[in-house]
């Protein structure tokens, strides 16, 4: 047991040393204080998991890489998200210069938010259309980050499965 104590000695060192500085990090590329927060932590929660397997001099190393590569996606989503939110926030005069595929895009995309919970509905038009951070709509509307995060990542898988099919 004495071996688990060091590790999560050095773990909470290397956690307490390069926080903030990885934080700092993702907010160059997201510009969010709280996506950045969870980029980093997801980081070294990934290099938790591998901390056994990995030599101390590259356990920074890959916590750039996933704080990096981490923020990308961030990055990558939040555009997906933008596309279709605007999609969906068009008023129906301007309905009328969406192409058929659009059309069907919009369709698909009303259908699933329709099969969508009251609660993880509000979740996503605030996030999405209303543009408000995870931690204003937890504010908002009296719940956790936490919580928002999982409606929202409800919501994404099943636009995800609608769009691209099952990822198994």
């Amino acid at each position: 047991m004495l071996g688990r104590r060091n590790m999560e000695r050095e773990f909470e060192k290397m956690f307490k040393e390069n926080y903030s500085r990885l934080c700092q990090y993702a907010y160059t590329y997201l510009n969010d204080k709280d996506a950045s927060e969870d980029v980093v932590s997801e980081a070294f929660e990934y290099a938790w998991k591998k901390y056994k397997g990995l030599e101390k001099d590259e356990l920074f190393a890959v916590l750039v890489l996933r704080v990096k590569h981490g923020s990308i996606n961030c990055l990558r989503h939040r555009k997906t998200v933008e596309k279709y939110a605007a999609i969906l926030v068009k008023s129906d005069w301007e309905r009328e210069d969406l192409t058929g595929e659009d059309e069907d895009r919009l369709r698909r995309v009303e259908k699933v938010i329709s099969t969508l919970s009251a609660q993880t509905r509000r979740v996503l038009e605030e996030c999405c259309f209303n543009r408000k951070t995870y931690l204003e709509t937890a504010d908002l509307l009296g719940i956790s980050r936490n919580t928002v995060k999982k409606h929202m990542m409800k919501a994404l898988e099943l636009l995800r499965e609608e769009f691209f099919g099952k990822n198994d």
